[in-house]
């Protein structure tokens, strides 16, 4: 339990630092990819303006994205596959409401905006539900896996 739980932090710390050093990258060089990729034709500045905006928004998720990936994988290692399912469900709705609430506040924005509100959510409820994992004091799934493997194993 010890070990799984240092190691869960140590992959999630360093995924979550890329992520971030990702998201500098993005945030400081984004406008003159966007400058250089669409605005020679058929996009003028100003679709090249919100196109940055969108992605400053989705920029700002991307560590908890990377949270979500990595909690999930271990909650499955540890025989736990219902969860995520669940969380991810949740997360769904939760992107389709605040993104209904804020279109007609912000417009396009609301999709960005939604997709990171709802990865917070996700994040929050996986990392709640792991840690409960690993600090409960009762045997973890996998055991009682093995345990109905051996009691349905004939030896002759």
């Amino acid at each position: 339990r010890h070990l799984f739980r240092q190691r869960w932090m140590m992959a999630t710390g360093v995924a979550i630092g890329l992520a971030t050093l990702s998201s500098l990258a993005l945030a400081l060089g984004g406008r003159w990819l966007i400058t250089l990729l669409f605005e020679r034709g058929a996009f003028d500045q100003a679709a090249g303006d919100l196109t940055f905006a969108i992605l400053l928004i989705f920029v700002l998720g991307l560590p908890l994205y990377v949270m979500v990936e990595i909690t999930g994988r271990a909650l499955v290692a540890l025989g736990d596959a219902r969860t995520p399912l669940l969380a991810n469900t949740v997360q769904l709705i939760s992107r389709i409401l605040v993104a209904t609430v804020c279109w007609p506040l912000i417009g396009v924005l609301a999709v960005p905006v939604a997709t990171v509100a709802s990865s917070a959510i996700e994040a929050f409820i996986l990392g709640g539900v792991l840690h409960n994992w690993l600090r409960k004091p009762t045997t973890w799934r996998v055991s009682h896996i093995e345990d109905q493997i051996e009691s349905h194993v004939v030896f002759d």
